[in-house]
């Protein structure tokens, strides 16, 4: 197949990244987006006072046929992945190329497990940010960085999907160590998601000063397991960091915070809730994100 062949490209979780990668593959590609009930709606993408209609398809797995998709991007959130990719399953290619993107942390190796070798699975995470003024209406908010990079080992050959993504996602770009990519999102995560869903603020608004011991709380457990865990980071970075990106999305509403407004079920329990069983794991306490875990909960049961 020749990389610069138009690909047909599934795209499972209609939320928000999912429908903002899916308008930036349409352009080049053949899109489908599997949903949970079927639709003859548009979809539409909003970008500052435009609104444009995607020439995106619908599907769900009742239309699918088994082992024929070869190119999909799962977008779901971490606490809906695993219903989701074993629901996929059956419907993959025996030679599929897979990117899982989401916020927070998730194990994937019980997924990995029931994968062939020929079949390749990647992960992507980005900073872009979005938000749904309907089901099949994305509000493109800002751009961001989006990283890929290889989850199994047949992946550290790049594949004509990721060719996809990176030549059609404005600022995306391959990494070695995905994994890396992964602890640095998370710290950011960490910082910001939990704080603004429990105060109802903005970004920007964590920069006050009465905030400040709390994120450094955060973080300074999140980075010492992470180094338990193999992935150093150095605590000032991943501060300077988080707080970078307070400024820079200082009038955004968090996805949690989002969540919440909406009464919906948060990615908790992937970011603080992560923190708080590798904690339990290296015997080590984690205080900050235990509270913050607990109070998310919580509101989110309201």
């Amino acid at each position: 197949m020749s990389v610069n062949a138009p690909l047909d490209i599934a795209i499972l979780g209609a939320g928000a990244i999912g429908q903002l990668f899916a308008k930036a593959l349409s352009r080049d590609h053949q899109v489908t987006v599997i949903t949970r009930k079927p639709s003859t709606k548009a979809w539409l993408y909003e970008w500052q006072t435009e609104i444009s209609t995607q020439t995106i398809k619908n599907a769900t797995f009742a239309t699918l046929v088994p082992s024929s998709l070869r190119f999909v991007l799962v977008c779901v959130k971490a606490y809906q992945l695993p219903e989701a990719l074993a629901q996929l399953r059956p419907y993959l290619h025996p030679a599929a190329s897979i990117v899982i993107s989401h916020n927070g942390m998730s194990d994937l190796s019980a997924f990995s497990a029931t994968l062939t070798p020929q079949h390749k699975l990647y992960f992507a995470t980005t900073s872009q940010g979005a938000y749904l003024k309907g089901p099949q209406h994305v509000v493109h908010r800002g751009v961001g960085r989006t990283w890929l990079g290889a989850i199994t080992s047949a992946a550290q050959s790049r594949c004509p999907l990721v060719d996809a993504c990176l030549t059609s996602i404005v600022d995306a770009h391959w990494h070695h160590n995905i994994a890396q990519i992964r602890w640095q999102k998370l710290f950011v995560n960490i910082a910001i998601n939990p704080l603004t869903a429990r105060d109802q603020v903005c970004n920007g608004q964590l920069r006050a000063p009465k905030y400040a011991t709390t994120v450094i709380g955060l973080l300074n457990e999140a980075v010492h397991l992470a180094a338990l865990e193999g992935y150093r980071c150095v605590l000032a970075d991943a501060l300077n960091q988080a707080y970078l990106v307070m400024q820079q999305t200082a009038a955004n509403r968090s996805s949690m915070l989002q969540d919440i407004s909406l009464g919906r079920q948060t990615e908790i329990t992937a970011i603080c809730g992560y923190i708080v069983a590798l904690g339990k794991k290296h015997h080590y306490p984690t205080p900050f994100n235990a509270k913050l875990l607990t109070e998310i909960e919580a509101l989110s049961q309201v």
